[in-house]
């Protein structure tokens, strides 16, 4: 299987235009190669796109209607519905309207819609995947793999597109802190902040970064606000 990635990556291709679930297995297993990431990432957009939304109890349901809606309006009438969620809702959530309303101008299909979501959650997530990868390389053993197979199927997996807002919130703070913290790339504080329009609830943990980027690793000051949040949590928030 590794003949085709990394002998003839147009062959993969070919593959996956054909038999997408194949090219994806033969690109897991050899994930090293940048055109193995590419199938990867072109079969979480497909995943995306071909996503069943059909059960009125779940998020996926509402959010294929809502995009339903959002198609249907003009530019003038959504400015409208914008400013009124906004002082309404009274949250940072600004990427779901916008992305919605951006993509249906090109089509209001909410297969289009859930294609684009998991080409975002999709970036971020092989990106995240990508680190933990690179740390199994360097030191194979039964620890490393557990722990890539937990960080690749456990937390927030592609599945969880469901749910995307806070999932894909999840990838983006993770991927912006690692770099933030561990690489000292200021940048990155700005994707961490990002965080908070796809799900308000990212708006703590990002002042918490904040505040490890002016006073740095003051352990101590850090499990007092820890403790404090048992006794004053709703103050803390």
């Amino acid at each position: 299987m590794k003949y085709f990635p990394s002998k003839n990556p147009i062959l993969l291709g070919l593959i996956f235009l054909f038999w997408p679930f194949g090219a994806f297995l033969i690109a897991i297993n050899t994930f090293y190669l940048k055109e193995s990431k590419v199938i990867i990432y072109l079969f979480m957009i497909l995943f995306g796109f071909t996503f069943v939304f059909f059960n009125e109890d779940l998020d996926s349901f509402y959010y294929a209607e809502y995009f339903s809606s959002i198609a249907s309006i003009s530019f003038d009438e959504f400015i409208k519905v914008y400013a009124n969620f906004l002082s309404s809702e009274l949250t940072l959530d600004l990427a779901k309207p916008i992305i919605a309303f951006t993509f249906s101008r090109i089509s209001d299909d909410p297969r289009v819609y859930y294609g684009v979501i998991a080409a975002i959650f999709g970036y971020f997530y092989l990106k995240s995947i990508s680190i933990a990868y690179v740390k199994y390389v360097k030191k194979k053993n039964s620890n490393t793999l557990f722990y890539l197979l937990i960080f690749v199927l456990i937390l927030s997996p592609i599945f969880y597109i469901n749910g995307f807002r806070f999932y894909t919130a999840v990838w983006i703070f993770f991927f912006g802190t690692y770099n933030f913290v561990l690489y000292r790339q200021k940048k990155y504080l700005w994707l961490c902040f990002l965080s908070c329009l796809f799900h308000f609830s990212f708006i703590v943990p990002s002042l918490v970064l904040l505040l490890y980027y002016f006073f740095g690793n003051k352990n101590k000051l850090y499990y007092i606000f820890f403790l404090l949040s048992f006794f004053i949590g709703d103050i803390i928030l």
